[in-house]
């Protein structure tokens, strides 16, 4: 199963999909134009494509049809612990969010994902101790052109205790180590493709 976010709503490649997803409407077969015009209604909270027969090859050959439609952007990011547990957080464009960035030619994922953090952060010693769930979201480009944006996360850790410095030239206002148990504020001023990441860290 897939799930990637149109206009902030999700929308669901394949089974099986959370049962918060009971009320999204589901299409059988994929038309991203019908998807469009779905999501665009405030009425839709989100789609379900596919049907609950679909094999793992069915639901891998529909998102290869659905990536067709976009243009392809590939990031990758960290959720940072330092020695206390507190996980790193930036606040950017009014939301906070996880360090990430774009791949740079000739760049390994796990690079970028470190380079990244460094950058954005002025935190150094990581260490990546295993990878997350990607996340995907598509936004429009020109033209009328729309960009799907996959991100390879990872989980990292630091004995880094220096200055925490946001990297203001890319619209970074702050960068905070945050407790776990204190990340419902945050989560409720984030974007939805990363909700399910935070949530998680909550129940590890």
């Amino acid at each position: 199963m897939y799930k990637v976010f149109i206009y902030n709503k999700a929308v669901f490649i394949g089974f099986p999909y959370p049962k918060t997803a009971k009320t999204y409407q589901q299409l059988e077969v994929l038309d991203v134009q019908k998807i469009f015009n779905f999501l665009k209604s405030d009425d839709c909270e989100g789609l379900i494509i596919g049907e609950e027969t679909w094999s793992e090859v069915e639901i891998e050959n529909c998102w290869k049809q659905f990536c067709e439609y976009f243009t392809p952007i590939i990031a990758a990011g960290g959720v940072v612990y330092n020695a206390n547990h507190e996980i790193l957080l930036i606040y950017r464009l009014q939301k906070w969010d996880l360090p990430k960035g774009k791949l740079e030619d000739g760049e390994v994922i796990e690079e970028c994902a470190v380079r990244e953090v460094e950058e954005e952060c002025n935190v150094n010693n990581l260490k990546i101790k295993n990878a997350l769930p990607n996340t995907y979201h598509c936004y429009p480009l020109k033209n009328g052109v729309w960009a799907l944006k996959t991100t390879y996360w990872f989980a990292m850790e630091t004995n880094f205790t220096g200055e925490l410095i946001p990297q203001t030239e890319e619209g970074i206002e702050k960068v905070e180590w945050v407790k776990i148990s204190d990340l419902q504020p945050y989560i409720d001023n984030t974007y939805p493709s990363l909700v399910d990441i935070l949530e998680n860290l909550r129940t590890e």
